[in-house]
C-alpha cells in the first residue's frame, strides 16, 4: 500500500471532493481517481461512495481510515529521518491552533522558521478546544496550540499565561472603574464563546455560579472573537476574552482586569505515544522561542 496513495484518501476523508483533493495535492482529477481505484483493488472492496454532491468513505472505508493514517504518518516520519541523515531538512509540519494564536504568535513563528528551513512546508488549520484536542488524538495534526484544561490526555508544553479580561460597551457604568468585579457579570447579558470553540470564558461563568450560586444572564453565544467583540460594542452585553484576542481590535469597546483576576494557560500539546518528526522538533523549538519570550 503505497503511502501517496494514503495520503489522496486521507484528504478526500477530509473533503469529501476528489477535484479538491486533486487541486490541494497538485493532481489531476484523474491522477486521483485512479490511486484510490489502486487502493479499493488492493484491499479487495469499495472505499468511497461516490454521490452527486460528491464523495464519502463507505463502513470499510471509515475502519481503515485510522491504519491509513498510521500509513501515512510512519512515511512522513520516515522521509524526514532520510532527509535529515542526508542533511537535507524537508517535510511538512502540521499545526493545529487558535484564531489568536495564527494571528498574533505564528507569522512571527513561521517567519523565523521558514527563512532557517526554507524547504520544509507548514500547513495550518484553525479550530477551537475541542477541534484540536481531536485532532492531537487522531494524529492529524503534528502540534495543537490551545489551552490547557483537564482531562487532556496528551502531552502538555505550558508556553505562556495571559489574563482573561472583561469586555463592555464603552458607555457601561463600570467602564471607567479600575477593575470589572465577578458580580458584574450577573447584571447584564453575558455573551458567552461557545466551549468546543473557547472554553476559557467558561472558568468565569463556573466562578460566578460557584460564588453566587446562579449563572449569568446567557443571552447570547458565539464562536467568534470578531463577532463577541461587535456585540459587545453594540451594546449588546459584556464578555470575556484573552488578552491576545484583543490586540489591535477593541478600539471601540472598554477593556478591564477582572476582580479576582482570571487567566488562562496556551500550551502545545502532542500524541503522548507518537515520536514527533524532526521537522516537528524543530519547530517546536521556534515557538517555545517566539511565545515564551
Amino acid at each position: 500500500m503505497e503511502a501517496v496513495n494514503c495520503r489522496v484518501l486521507l484528504e478526500i476523508a477530509k473533503n469529501g471532493n476528489i477535484t479538491k483533493t486533486a487541486q490541494t495535492l497538485g493532481y489531476t482529477q484523474a491522477g486521483v481517481s485512479f490511486m484510490i481505484k489502486k487502493l479499493e483493488e488492493e484491499c479487495g472492496f469499495p472505499l468511497l461512495f461516490r454521490e452527486k454532491k460528491g464523495v464519502r468513505l463507505t463502513p470499510e472505508g471509515l475502519k481503515l481510515l485510522p491504519i491509513i493514517r498510521e500509513i501515512a504518518n510512519w512515511h512522513e516520519l520516515f522521509e524526514q529521518a532520510v532527509a535529515e541523515i542526508k542533511g537535507a531538512n524537508t517535510g511538512t509540519v502540521r499545526i493545529g491552533c487558535y484564531l489568536s494564536v495564527a494571528e498574533y504568535w505564528l507569522p512571527s513563528i513561521i517567519g523565523a522558521f521558514g527563512r532557517d528551513y526554507p524547504e520544509i512546508e507548514v500547513e495550518v488549520i484553525e479550530g477551537g478546544t475541542s477541534d484540536i484536542e481531536q485532532w492531537i488524538k487522531d494524529r492529524d495534526v503534528d502540534v495543537g496550540f490551545l489551552s490547557a484544561r483537564s482531562g487532556q490526555d496528551f502531552r502538555v508544553i505550558p508556553l505562556r499565561e495571559e489574563p482573561m479580561l472583561a469586555l463592555m460597551p464603552k458607555d457601561h457604568p463600570l467602564a471607567e472603574a479600575e477593575k470589572f468585579p465577578l458580580s458584574a457579570f450577573g447584571d447584564n447579558p453575558f455573551i458567552l464563546s461557545r466551549c468546543d470553540y473557547d472554553s476559557d470564558s467558561h472558568s468565569i461563568v463556573e466562578a460566578y455560579k460557584s460564588k453566587f450560586h446562579r449563572l449569568p444572564k446567557i443571552k447570547i453565544s458565539s464562536a467568534s472573537a470578531y463577532a463577541t467583540i461587535a456585540m459587545v460594542a453594540n451594546g449588546l452585553g459584556v464578555s470575556v476574552l484573552a488578552e491576545t484576542m484583543l490586540k489591535g481590535r477593541h478600539e471601540e469597546i472598554a477593556v478591564k482586569e477582572i476582580s479576582p483576576s482570571f487567566s488562562r494557560t496556551v500550551i502545545m500539546g502532542v500524541h503522548p505515544q507518537r515520536e514527533l518528526s524532526p521537522a516537528a522538533a524543530i519547530f517546536l523549538e521556534y515557538a517555545k522561542r517566539v511565545i515564551m519570550k
